[in-house]
């Protein structure tokens, strides 16, 4: 949620939706115990990778893929024919 984006929350008492704002979001996340706060941490950073930069997300791809060399060798040893 950016800024001024609302969330639809439904309230299980009432049976009613009602639209809840970031911050007010923010505010219920910081009324919770550590141990929801962290839940609820955890579940943002498993499920919402939009706050990473996508250079970052290639560079990940490309350390799984193994096409990365340390520094050191990369500014001391000649490249593999392939890459010259």
């Amino acid at each position: 949620m950016g800024a001024g984006k609302f969330a639809t929350c439904w309230n299980p008492i009432s049976g009613d939706n009602f639209i809840m704002s970031a911050a007010e979001v923010i505010e219920q996340i910081k009324g919770l115990p550590p141990a929801e706060r962290a839940q609820v941490a955890k579940f943002v950073v498993e499920n919402d990778d939009s706050w990473i930069p996508d250079e970052f997300k290639e560079a990940m791809k490309d350390a799984e893929a193994g096409r990365l060399v340390d520094m050191e060798t990369a500014l001391h040893e000649t490249p593999p024919p392939r890459l010259q």
